[in-house]
């Protein structure tokens, strides 16, 4: 996959004037990650890339239990906070429909509106259940 990563001074460290870089991670298409996008939050840095993919498969069930337990609780503010973590967290891979399912249910939650939050909830998961996906496949070895 090519990305123009020239803006971005430590992915262009070493490459001649127009040159471009090739990304070596696997392709995210059809999994809700902006794969140009996330490199660009890393500075280009793939390493970086995966290793915050890491950090995030391994905290993601927590967040998705955050979110959970307060639509199950009830508690308007624990939403807001855990929706907005969440949010926060998917964001490094770009604004797709995890991204967008997190901020409206952080919105819902601000308002009180914990019913219309919970019918929400499970166009978080199944969103946030692809970009899991594609991470791990974004991340994983190359045959």
């Amino acid at each position: 996959m090519k990305i123009d990563l020239r803006e971005h001074p430590r992915a262009s460290d070493g490459l001649a004037d127009g040159e471009i870089k090739v990304c070596s991670l696997k392709p995210t298409n059809g999994f809700g990650i902006d794969l140009e996008a996330a490199l660009g939050r890393v500075g280009g840095d793939e390493d970086l890339l995966r290793e915050v993919a890491q950090i995030f498969l391994k905290e993601s069930p927590g967040l998705i239990d955050g979110v959970r337990q307060a639509l199950r609780d009830r508690d308007p503010e624990s939403l807001e906070f855990s929706a907005h973590s969440l949010k926060g967290a998917v964001g490094n891979f770009g604004t797709g429909a995890a991204f967008s399912a997190a901020l409206a249910i952080e919105q819902l939650a601000r308002q009180g509106r914990i019913d219309e939050a919970g019918g929400m909830f499970s166009e978080l998961e199944r969103a946030l259940s692809a970009v899991v996906a594609g991470l791990a496949l974004m991340i994983s070895e190359s045959p």
